[in-house]
């Protein structure tokens, strides 16, 4: 797909793609030499946001970490004092932990299953 800023501006080419976070991950990396925008419909690691390892990615949705904290804002409103959480060892994984155990309210008590 080529946009057009304006009607006398040269077309930008963009890509559309990445229907998941390693995918857009490996191919923001391979565009990232010749400067093309990776437009993401799906990718959601809050990774991608790092603009000086991916500085020609872009989303259409929200990054996981809004969905972490989501989930602290449900504990608290429903004065819940345990959750019990099943993640995986991995980028994704982690990253929702750190943000779930760094925001919750300490009598919030977290139980782990990684795998």
């Amino acid at each position: 797909i080529h946009l057009a800023v304006s009607s006398g501006d040269p077309p930008v080419p963009l890509i559309i793609g990445g229907d998941s976070s390693i995918t857009a991950q490996i191919l923001a990396r391979i565009l990232a030499p010749l400067s093309f925008p990776l437009l993401s419909y799906t990718a959601s690691c809050p990774c991608l946001s790092d603009r000086l390892q991916y500085p020609n990615f872009f989303r259409t949705m929200a990054s996981d970490i809004y969905q972490a904290r989501a989930m602290v804002q449900l504990a608290i409103k429903f004065n819940w004092t345990w959750v019990g959480a099943v993640i995986t060892n991995t980028d994704y994984g982690l990253v929702a932990l750190k943000v779930v155990f760094f925001i919750r309210p300490k009598t919030l008590k977290l139980k782990l299953l990684i795998i």
